[in-house]
């Protein structure tokens, strides 16, 4: 539970967005399920994968981005918002031991990524 805190710590809240149309990462027949936005990285959730941007540098264009197939994903947890934490926090564990934390501002749409993350982990 310490490491999810501590997880929690470094996550910048993100916001639902459009996909910027700069954005040319993504296969012809990928759907895009959400869009998120912190300060200046960007979380795309598609049908197949996601893809965090993460946006370095004082010019912004030095950028990692990351590419996670859903099936390389084997544990999730997902945090509801409460009384007092109002957004909702994922914390994901990849197979290879990496593990990511996103904190989403007044998202609609994580039940629906949540869903096809879990599909694709069986």
């Amino acid at each position: 539970m310490a490491a999810k805190e501590k997880d929690r710590e470094k996550t910048v809240p993100l916001i639902e967005t459009e996909l910027p149309e700069q954005f040319n990462e993504l296969f012809a027949e990928e759907e895009v399920i959400g869009c998120f936005k912190g300060l200046r990285d960007l979380v795309i959730f598609t049908d197949v994968r996601m893809v965090s941007i993460d946006v370095m540098g004082i010019t912004g264009k030095k950028k990692i981005i990351t590419t996670i197939p859903y099936n390389h994903i084997c544990e999730m947890t997902i945090e509801t918002p409460g009384y007092i934490h109002l957004d909702t926090d994922m914390f994901i564990q990849t197979t290879s031991g990496a593990s990511m934390a996103f904190s989403f501002i007044k998202c609609k749409s994580v039940k629906a990524i949540q869903s096809k993350i879990a599909k694709r982990m069986v």
